[in-house]
């Protein structure tokens, strides 16, 4: 296999082209007689011959097709594929789970169909017999080793790219925390500036941020984290005049909000997609409309911060009393006006 893929100067894992006949005879049982062929092979090694098969990944068209849809084990009736069969194999794993393999019974006693596209017109008695002969096979060492050999080595494979993955993607974080922006406190305490990608800031970093924040300040807030949770975004559960409410952290708060507006107390992110007078929808939908106070006093439990100016965000429902004005701390902006933090 690795001989193989760097004479073709493949880039692709040598399992990928795997091939091996595990087996090859012809069975007896009774008045029966049959012949079974087994074949293991990877993806690369079908791609030379099946010309029709899909690129990996790539869902079939008219012109080709899966390899879940091609291989496993099939019936066959004078040399002739007729029907998949994978549901045979007792403890298997059904039609479709075998792309792995290229296995025939070929059987002159399977009665087939009008159309030429089953083998279930053949007695049950009859089939019963060749699934177990079929199964005695496949239970074999013979068989079970070599399958369990292809399996090997591709599990064996996947952990060295995983390392080697792992590996590189260490070497590129550390060069390239030397080019992360950084948030420093004003006693010098360094946070790493969230990072940024297409969808905005990252939710977990931002998290990051705050926790931190709230570790050296205490007292900043006015309101008490009573619990947080992590399996839908992340949000904290706090006390709003002895009803229950949500704070919600966004990476960056966007235009739609994926929870409803009359659970939310207020936001915390780092920072907007949003801009002034911009309309901000929830999930029933309320809308909204974000309004920007540039010269603000905070409210703090801390007298050290408490009324210092500083740029307010909050988002102004439209036309209901259903729902309540909801607070933003943009900490992007908040970090640098009300604790005098430096981002570089």
């Amino acid at each position: 296999m690795k001989k193989y893929a760097k004479k073709i100067g493949s880039n692709k894992a040598s399992y990928m082209f795997y091939s091996k006949m595990v087996y090859n005879e012809t069975i007896t049982t009774g008045s029966l007689s049959f012949k079974l062929i087994i074949n293991l092979e990877g993806y690369e090694t079908k791609r030379r011959y099946d010309l029709l098969l899909s690129k990996q990944g790539r869902a079939s068209t008219e012109e080709n097709h899966t390899d879940g849809e091609r291989y496993g084990l099939w019936a066959c009736k004078g040399g002739v594929p007729v029907e998949k069969v994978d549901d045979w194999l007792v403890g298997g794993k059904g039609v479709g789970s075998y792309t792995y393999m290229q296995a025939f019974i070929d059987c002159d006693d399977f009665q087939l169909t009008a159309n030429r596209g089953s083998i279930r017109n053949t007695d049950i008695e009859k089939l019963d017999l060749i699934k177990k002969e079929v199964n005695k096979v496949f239970k074999s060492k013979r068989v079970n080793d070599a399958m369990q050999e292809r399996q090997d080595w591709e599990l064996m494979e996947k952990t060295i790219s995983s390392i080697d993955s792992d590996a590189k993607e260490l070497k590129k974080r550390y060069n390239a925390r030397k080019t992360r922006k950084k948030i420093i406190l004003p006693d010098g305490t360094e946070i790493l500036e969230p990072t940024k990608n297409k969808s905005g800031y990252s939710e977990s970093e931002t998290f990051v941020v705050l926790l931190t924040i709230m570790e050296h300040y205490p007292d900043l807030f006015k309101f008490s984290l009573l619990d947080y949770n992590t399996t839908k975004g992340i949000d904290f559960v706090v006390d709003v005049m002895g009803s229950p409410k949500y704070i919600e952290l966004k990476g960056t708060l966007t235009k739609k909000i994926n929870h409803p507006f009359r659970l939310i107390y207020k936001f915390i992110c780092y920072d907007l997609d949003v801009a002034k007078n911009e309309i901000v929808e929830d999930i029933e939908p309320f809308k909204t409309t974000l309004k920007i106070n540039k010269n603000d006093n905070f409210e703090s439990n801390n007298e050290e911060f408490n009324l210092k100016p500083y740029t307010s965000f909050c988002l102004q429902p439209e036309g209901t009393a259903t729902i309540q004005s909801m607070e933003i701390i943009n900490l992007k902006t908040f970090l640098v006006e009300v604790l005098g933090v430096v981002i570089e």
